[in-house]
């Protein structure tokens, strides 16, 4: 197996790792062609659904993103806008947040050197916040949940 297939085959591990945690990914290779998706990808993306396909430019995955999102009276900024994701998508060193379709998302990435990028989207919501702070706030009192296998270590 060379490294690109094992390289893809670790990314379909993962991918459907972060399913589980509602996590959404999607990589690109260095010409930013898309390599691959997970299942939460088209849930926070509907629009993707039946469309994005492995081999497909970025550009493209704009295009419908912003094609939902602008209005009329915005139709004709679609190409600055995608221009200027493609430039953000190269660029990108820090998480934001945005709203699409109703919910609150935050989205990172990570560049690959050799392999391209993965971007990483979440749902960042008040019940997201509250569990994340709750099952950190568990895990340094080294409190074990009731029905929850194992224990929990203190962090000291």
């Amino acid at each position: 197996m060379n490294e690109k297939n094992a390289n893809l085959g670790l990314f379909r591990q993962l991918a459907s790792e972060l399913d589980g945690l509602g996590i959404a990914c999607c990589i690109f290779d260095n010409s930013e062609h898309c390599l691959g998706w997970n299942r939460t990808f088209l849930v926070f993306f509907p629009e993707h659904d039946g469309h994005i396909f492995v081999g497909e430019h970025y550009s493209e995955n704009l295009r419908r993103f912003y094609g939902c999102r602008l209005g009329p009276d915005e139709l004709h900024k679609l190409e600055t806008y995608v221009q200027a994701g493609v430039e953000r998508h190269r660029a990108q060193s820090r998480t934001y947040a945005f709203e699409h379709r109703g919910r609150m998302l935050r989205v990172t990435t990570l560049a690959i050197e050799g392999c391209g990028r993965i971007r990483f989207w979440r749902a960042d919501t008040p019940e997201i916040q509250g569990a994340v702070v709750s099952a950190l706030l568990v895990f340094r009192r080294g409190i074990r949940e009731p029905g929850t296998p194992g224990l929990i270590l203190p962090c000291h």
